[in-house]
């Protein structure tokens, strides 16, 4: 046999005992359950599918890797860097080999429902990460620092545990199994494109990213569970925010100023029951986008520094409305229309909304149902519309403030 071959060579099982002791270069190589490995000098080779763990001692370069169905992977030592490798387990997987390999543009692993034990030693960058159906409890990437394009993580267990010296990530997706209930962010991460938490209905706390500075697009959690989010305490850029849950407990965020984006914080049930509270965004003085805030039980000042809001704004109250004195107390512009359900006690400080305030749901007390916030309201752009039940001499108050208004006046 020649050095070198551009055809595919396909192994079935057999007995055989070839070997292409010459072989240095191929176009396709197969190698099925029950072949053998006879390929010692091979260093180059295009596309390589494997059904069993092989050696190949001497090679260096291949464009794409497929073992399928293996238990262990043991060779490749001097494989330094490929195009795709993608290797799936028929249960629990043991990866020992790839020792020389520092780069791979993409790179797949999958168990069902197993564990992934050894590592890949060397490993410094990867385009694209995507780990399916894992316990990663034993596997590691101890060198790993970045993931240029997108980590994608589905029904693993132990999110976190491989990335102990991960710096910076492009899009890092999450669907966590049920039996997953926390990504504790790694402290080295420095920096992120954006985050994308698929929670469906699981409960779930996603915390750490201690030392995350820069999310420069967006951070998102979705589902209908119980989340906890706490951490990010040094991210200072963010591009926008989209968290939805059945109930919520936030903290966290002190040193972040501004918020790049749009702001959607949705929760779906009263969480009457719980120890859930809201209390980040100490330290968020504007937000460049839209904001919708569903919240139950914010705290009074939960969002203590904010100052403006360039976009539409709408807040609604879940529950208990007359613990929350004034969760907004130096916000002075909304650059939109600004909707209020459930809530009239906040917005101190507001001078300026330049579209339509709506005003809606007031709840009741002893003296009725007052509105008592917006003493400071001067410009209305849009309309003005009021919960119909409302004190109208509370709507006649924030009317007869308004400078230039020349909107209508409708109570819904």
């Amino acid at each position: 046999m020649g050095s070198e071959t551009s055809g595919a060579i396909t192994q079935h099982r057999t007995t055989q005992y070839v070997r292409f002791a010459a072989l240095e270069s191929a176009g396709r190589i197969e190698v099925r359950a029950g072949g053998s490995c006879i390929y010692p000098v091979l260093k180059t080779v295009s596309t390589l599918t494997l059904q069993q763990d092989c050696a190949f001692p001497a090679l260096e370069s291949v464009s794409s890797l497929t073992l399928d169905g293996v238990s262990s992977v043991t060779g490749f030592a001097k494989l330094q860097r490929a195009s795709s490798i993608a290797v799936s387990g028929s249960g629990a997987l043991d990866i020992t080999g790839f020792k020389a390999l520092t780069q791979v543009d993409q790179l797949a692993l999958k168990v069902p429902t197993s564990k992934i034990t050894g590592s890949f030693a060397a490993l410094q960058t990867v385009e694209q990460l995507s780990i399916s159906d894992a316990d990663l409890t034993g596997f590691s990437l101890p060198k790993l620092t970045g993931v240029t394009r997108t980590l994608s993580q589905v029904r693993c267990r132990e999110l976190s545990r491989p990335f102990k010296v991960l710096q910076t990530a492009g899009h890092w997706a999450v669907t966590p199994s049920a039996s997953t209930q926390k990504l504790a962010g790694p402290t080295t991460l420095v920096s992120l494109g954006s985050l994308d938490v698929d929670l469906g209905t699981n409960r779930f706390e996603l915390s750490g990213f201690s030392g995350l500075k820069t999310v420069a697009g967006g951070l998102s959690a979705r589902g209908s569970g119980n989340l906890r989010v706490s951490g990010f305490g040094a991210l200072t850029s963010l591009g926008g925010m989209l968290i939805v849950a059945g109930t919520l407990g936030m903290e966290g965020f002190s040193k972040l100023a501004e918020i790049g984006g749009p702001l959607t914080i949705r929760t779906l049930q009263d969480s009457v029951y719980s120890d859930d509270r809201f209390s980040a965004f100490r330290a968020l003085v504007a937000i460049k986008g839209a904001v919708e805030l569903s919240l139950d039980d914010p705290e009074s000042a939960a969002f203590p520094l904010l100052k403006s809001v360039d976009g539409d704004m709408s807040f609604r109250e879940q529950n208990r409305p007359s613990r929350a004195a004034n969760v907004f107390p130096l916000l002075e512009t909304v650059a939109g229309g600004l909707t209020v359900e459930n809530h009239a006690s906040s917005f101190a400080a507001l001078k300026r909304v330049d579209k339509t305030l709506k005003i809606l749901d007031v709840p009741g007390s002893l003296s009725g149902k007052r509105i008592d916030g917006f003493r400071k309201l001067i410009t209305v752009g849009g309309d003005l519309v009021v919960d119909k039940n409302a004190e109208l001499r509370d709507a006649q108050r924030i009317l007869d403030r308004l400078v230039g208004f020349t909107g209508t006046v409708r109570l819904e």
